[in-house]
């Protein structure tokens, strides 16, 4: 009998390494956000609330992946999550003197939550159908090579 692929891509997603990365992911935001000059010159490439909007929905989607519960459950704490955090980012930076506190940004990044909330929510009952199946099939594989001619011994 062959050993399951351990290094599959679902076994490598667990909620805990999401909401590790999450973490990660605020923790290098805040850190890169704090360096004098580095968050001007990467608005002049690319607008300051396109890299918010981007950089709340990346967030958005390793919160709602950590988290555990029924998908409403999950939208909601990952929304509110998103809330607290864009505001802690705010008001991170409004201590900074090159940097100020903006409720516009704090607006794009919950519409980034909303909109990935919101679609990670729609998609879910389909991920979980597929993961089901999926893990119906290898069962019914393995029994079918473990089949009771094949370990009879008589």
């Amino acid at each position: 009998m062959r050993k399951p692929n351990k290094t599959s891509l679902h076994n490598l997603i667990t909620p805990k390494r999401c909401l590790l990365a999450a973490f990660l992911f605020f923790l290098l935001m805040v850190c890169a956000g704090a360096i004098p000059g580095k968050a001007m010159a990467a608005s002049t490439v690319v607008s300051d609330k396109l890299l918010h909007f981007t950089a709340y929905s990346i967030l958005s989607i390793l919160l709602y992946c950590g988290m555990s519960g029924t998908r409403l459950n999950r939208g909601l704490r990952s929304f509110l999550l998103i809330g607290v955090l864009g505001g802690l980012d705010e008001v991170i930076q409004s201590f900074l003197p090159y940097r100020n506190f903006s409720w516009l940004d704090w607006e794009v990044n919950m519409l980034a939550a909303a909109i990935c909330v919101s679609f990670l929510m729609l998609l879910h009952p389909t991920y979980t159908a597929l993961a089901r199946s999926r893990r119906q099939e290898k069962r019914r594989a393995q029994a079918s090579r473990t089949s009771p001619l094949m370990n009879d011994k008589s």
